[in-house]
C-alpha cells in the first residue's frame, strides 16, 4: 500500500474534500505548494515573540517539527490554514505567529474537546476555533475561514468505531 493509498484509507471523506485543492496544487511544478517564492526570514522579527513561539507553547511536536511548521507557514504565506486537532493550541499558536510575521493569514482550529491553554495574545487575533469532530466540522471551518484552505495540519487522534 502506498502512502497516498494509506492516507486516503484513514482520512474521512469530508476532510479529503476540504484538502482537495491542496492536493491538486501539488502537481503544478514551481507554481504549486512545494514552490517557495522567497526563503522565510526567521531572524528579524516584527512581533515580540517571533520564532520564540516554537519553544514557548505546549505541543507534542519535537522542536525540529515546530521549526519546520513555522518555516512552512512563513515560506508559503497562506491566507487560510486548517489545523485538525487543536487541543492545547500550541501548533495553532506557531501557525498564527508565523502568519503574523507574514502580515496575513487566519488559522482555523478544529477539535471535539479543546483545552486551549495558550494565551490568546499568542494567536495575534489570527485564530478561530470550531469545537466539533473533524469530519463534521470541515464545512463550518471552511465557512469561518471564508474560503478554501491553503495549508492543512492534521494533528489529531481519530477514535472511530467502524
Amino acid at each position: 500500500m502506498t502512502v497516498r493509498e494509506l492516507l486516503r484509507a484513514v482520512t474521512p471523506k469530508p476532510v479529503r474534500s476540504a484538502i482537495k485543492p491542496l492536493v491538486a496544487r501539488l502537481g503544478q511544478g514551481h507554481h504549486g505548494l512545494l514552490a517557495c517564492p522567497s526563503p522565510p526570514h526567521v531572524h528579524g522579527s516584527a512581533t515580540p515573540q517571533g520564532i520564540g513561539v516554537i519553544f514557548d507553547n505546549p505541543s507534542e511536536m519535537s522542536v525540529d517539527e515546530r521549526m519546520f511548521l513555522y518555516a512552512i507557514i512563513r515560506g508559503r504565506r497562506p491566507d487560510r490554514a486548517l489545523e485538525i486537532g487543536t487541543y492545547h493550541g500550541g501548533s495553532a499558536a506557531i501557525i498564527a505567529s508565523a502568519m503574523e510575521e507574514n502580515g496575513k493569514g487566519l488559522v482555523i482550529g478544529v477539535d471535539p474537546a479543546p483545552d486551549v491553554t495558550v494565551s490568546l495574545s499568542a494567536f495575534h487575533g489570527r485564530f478561530r476555533l470550531v469545537s466539533k469532530p473533524s469530519p463534521e466540522a470541515t464545512a463550518e471551518a471552511s465557512a469561518v475561514a471564508g474560503g478554501p484552505f491553503d495549508v492543512v495540519l492534521i494533528d489529531s487522534i481519530q477514535d472511530r468505531k467502524t
